[in-house]
Order: structure tokens, then sequence, then C-alpha cells
């Protein structure tokens, strides 16, 4: 490994604060208090849908981030056991921009490409996890995209349809 212990100590932990963070943002969206609102008659049937929708990405994000924390975790191990650095399948040392990039990896960029075509997962590791960790440091999640979406308009609510109100974003419409 071209990577000093105490540098690959503090990229692993900075990676698990990085984690950590992105999986407390996450709070409140657990199945508890993804229950809402206890009656969903008053509901139109495609909010059930982007609820349920968006309650399955939570848990989706939810569980990658445990896993990449289990990783990170595996890899401190693996510092302390003095096997950081080295493929686990061919069993050559990582190059250093490699554990400079993803402090936690496993396998050389050849042995985790075969293993990813094995199992049908292309790109789900290191590469999916910092495409969601950017968006989420531009302060954009799945919460705030519906919320941008939803200022566009929707439809009304039951309340609003029984009382002849017009669609939410009707008047917007009307008026282009």
């Amino acid at each position: 490994m071209d990577i000093e212990p105490a540098e690959a100590r503090a990229r692993l932990a900075a990676r698990r604060r990085e984690l950590e963070a992105l999986l407390g943002g996450l709070q409140g969206s657990g199945p508890r208090e993804a229950l809402g609102e206890l009656a969903s008659y008053d509901n139109h049937p495609a909010d059930l849908g982007t609820e349920t929708w968006q309650r399955g990405q939570a848990l989706g994000l939810r569980q990658d981030l445990g896993e990449a924390l289990r990783e990170v975790d595996a890899a401190l191990a693996r510092l302390e056991a003095g096997r950081y650095g080295v493929c686990e399948a061919c069993g050559r040392p990582l190059p250093a921009d490699r554990l400079r990039a993803v402090p936690e990896a496993r396998r050389c960029v050849a042995c985790e490409a075969r293993r990813e075509r094995a199992e049908g997962e292309p790109g789900r590791r290191a590469g999916a996890r910092l495409r969601f960790g950017a968006a989420l440091a531009d302060g954009l999640d799945t919460g705030d995209a519906w919320e941008a979406v939803a200022e566009g308009g929707s439809s009304a609510t039951q309340a609003e349809a029984e009382a002849g109100a017009p669609p939410r974003g009707a008047a917007d419409e009307a008026g282009s």
C-alpha cells in the first residue's frame, strides 16, 4: 500500500462522518415516521403512491448508507490487521489513488469490475454513493425535489373540491 496508515485512518474516519451525516439527514424517514396521516380518505390516490415511493426511496438509501458504513468499518479492521490496501481478489496492492478516492475499497478496479459484471450491479459501489452524497451537499433531497414540483400545482384536496375551489395551480394556468 502506497498510502500511510495514518492517512488511511483519517480518510476512513472522514468517510464515516460523511456517511453518518447523510444517514442523519434521512432520520425521520423511517417506517414509523413515514406513516404521516393515519387516515388516507382525504388524500388523492396519486399522493398515496408518491408517499409510498418516497418511503421506498428513503428505505433504500438508508440500507445503502448502512452497507457503506459497514464497508468503512471492515476497512478499519483490515487496517488494524495489516491487510488494508491489498486486493481481496488478486492479492496485488491497491493504488494510492484508488484508496484516496474510495478509502473502503476491497478490490482493485479490474477485480471490482469483474465482480460487478458477475453480480450484475455495475457502478453501484462508489459511484452511486458519491453521486448521492454530492446531491445532498447541494441541499437537494427527495423531499425538496417533491416540494419544487408541487409548487407548480396539483389536484385539489377533497375539501377544496367540495367547496368548489379550482385545482391548485389552475389560476396560474388561466393567466398564461
